[in-house]
């Protein structure tokens, strides 16, 4: 795979993690992911149900597993590091980020946390890493709950929780004046 053979760091989400579990080894660059209960279940070779009752040993499990970070996101969402690390549990979140795109929209706030240390020199600092994984965590549920303040759970959508980080990352929306 091209994405491993450039030793970058990567984050996967989604088929990516459905190609991980195929393969059941990462060889390339950094690894950051980002798995639901039923991924997280599939990385391991478990139940979903065995994920669930003890989410912060499958994160410890997956992170010794692939040598990686991530997020295994849900109610509670579990962020581990290194498999000899604390893993933190994020207690805040709402039902309605339980939809299309939520996770598309976290494994970029990740992604973009990552390549903003990456391309400040301290990439290779392990411990700043894992501070982004927790802060891109804290962000999108902040964002998620902002919008279910504002429209309520059950109308909130991805694009809403993109538009909400604005503020909680001290930018404002772009625009025209005439």
């Amino acid at each position: 795979m091209a994405v491993e053979a450039s030793r970058r760091p990567t984050v996967l989400d989604a088929d990516g993690l459905y190609w991980l579990a195929q393969r059941r080894s990462w060889r390339g660059g950094d690894l950051t992911i980002t798995p639901h209960v039923a991924e997280a279940a599939r990385l391991l070779a478990v139940s979903a149900q065995e994920v669930q009752h003890d989410r912060l040993s499958a994160g410890a499990a997956i992170s010794a597993e692939y040598s990686c970070r991530g997020v295994l996101k849900g109610a509670g969402s579990v962020i581990f590091d290194t498999p000899d690390s604390v893993s933190s549990v994020c207690a805040h979140g709402n039902p309605g980020m339980a939809s299309a795109g939520m996770g598309d929209v976290l494994s970029g706030i990740v992604g973009g946390l990552l390549a903003e240390l990456e391309a400040s020199g301290a990439g290779a600092h392990g411990p700043l890493r894992g501070r982004c994984l927790a802060d891109a965590v804290a962000l999108h549920s902040a964002a998620g709950d902002a919008v279910a303040l504002q429209l309520g759970a059950r109308f909130m959508l991805a694009s809403d929780v993109i538009e909400a980080l604005r503020p909680l990352m001290g930018a404002t929306s772009a625009s025209s004046e005439d």
